[in-house]
């Protein structure tokens, strides 16, 4: 087994606590293309402004991110077990 694979319990809360802040920080971000524009991604992009387009992929960016380290922590703790 390599260190790679070993899951600390520091890195399990500072992923937590990140995912956490920067959603709140990107939630406050597309407040407007919730409220506005009812999350139409045509009028979002026709219509919204910059700071509405950048928010919107910043959300999609994270969504992804979360994903990808959800998974890598899954795949980790199967190979532990194995």
């Amino acid at each position: 087994m390599n260190s790679r694979d070993e899951i600390s319990f520091r890195e399990i809360i500072s992923g937590i606590l990140i995912m956490l802040l920067s959603y709140f920080i990107i939630a406050f971000l597309n407040m407007s293309n919730e409220d506005i524009y009812n999350w139409d991604l045509s009028e979002i992009f026709s219509k919204g402004g910059w700071f509405n387009i950048v928010a919107l992929i910043l959300l999609f960016l994270w969504l992804f991110m979360i994903a990808i380290w959800i998974l890598s922590l899954i795949i980790r703790i199967i190979r532990r077990l194995n």
